[in-house]
């Protein structure tokens, strides 16, 4: 199944939005192998069509696209948890058992750069847990 670079990311900060305290500037081009003007455009796609709050992009002189995008106070909105949540049909209740659900139609998709993000994820909430 093939997914255009805007759900990528969603889906990502998805996935990082499942922890007690999220990191959101963990969801970066380079975590998810793909381009970063590509994740940077889909950073501002999603803001304009009302899934994500909280991006600031950073242009330099003229160009068309930003050169950076602060993630820092990204969160998904409730139109955003619920598109994330309904393609993937996340019925878990826990935030780990969410990614966990999440991670497995990554892995059926052959989605590796969110199954490796989400991996990541899962490690974190289980430390988180520890504690």
């Amino acid at each position: 199944m093939s997914i255009d670079a805007k759900l990528f990311v969603l889906y990502a900060i998805y996935v990082e939005y499942q922890k007690d305290l999220p990191n959101m500037e963990s969801v970066t081009a380079e975590a998810l192998g793909i381009d970063e003007d590509v994740f940077n455009v889909a950073v501002l796609k999603l803001c304009n069509e009302g899934y994500i709050t909280g991006a600031d992009p950073i242009y330099v002189d003229q160009l068309a696209y930003p050169v950076s995008v602060d993630m820092s106070r990204v969160m998904p909105t409730q139109k955003g948890i619920e598109a994330a949540s309904g393609d993937l049909a996340v019925t878990a209740r826990t935030g780990g058992e969410r990614v966990r659900q999440m991670a497995g139609r990554f892995i059926e998709y052959g989605w590796q750069g969110l199954t490796d993000f989400a991996a990541k994820v899962l490690v974190e909430i289980g430390k988180q847990a520890l504690k």
